[in-house]
């Protein structure tokens, strides 16, 4: 498994590439979504998949292999959203160059898909003047879309 995430204080990556497997520890994800784009070959397909943070797409592509009884491959992985940010949104490194801070986005954008909330300030309570009300967002959920290339085989099924 080529993770980042530890196990023993190393990560999953570099023990896979010294040819280490560890066991990892189930743990629960939400897939969202999960949207068949494209046939683009006899066993190739593209996936869109919306799901929780900590979902291994690549696990998740062979996963459904085995429950078509036929094995599956990831071949390819684009992330197209995280935590409410689209690749519609991103810029080239040669842009961030030439236009640097004028890229930032306000704040408040980090919070666009859920609802305002206004917060009092605590000295309203006691009669006090209080500055103006300021908008409060909830946190982000830390969901993330994805776009896979997966394969599957006949040539793969269990004998």
């Amino acid at each position: 498994m080529y993770s980042a995430i530890k196990i023993g204080g190393q990560k999953l990556y570099q023990i896979a590439r010294r040819g280490g497997e560890i066991e990892r520890p189930a743990r629960p994800v939400t897939v969202y979504e999960l949207e068949l784009l494209d046939q683009t070959g006899p066993g190739d397909y593209t996936l869109r998949i919306r799901c929780s943070k900590g979902t291994y797409v690549r696990t998740l592509c062979h996963d459904i292999g085995q429950a078509l009884g036929c094995g599956g491959c990831m071949s390819s992985l684009r992330r197209t959203a995280a935590a409410g940010f689209t690749l519609e949104e991103a810029v080239t490194l040669d842009r961030v160059q030439q236009e640097g801070e004028a890229l930032l986005a306000p704040l408040d954008s980090l919070f666009r898909q859920h609802p305002a909330y206004r917060i009092r300030h605590p000295r309203a309570a006691t009669g006090t003047p209080s500055p103006s009300a300021s908008p409060c967002r909830r946190a982000s959920t830390g969901s993330m879309a994805w776009r896979a290339s997966f394969s599957v085989s006949a040539a793969w099924r269990a004998a």
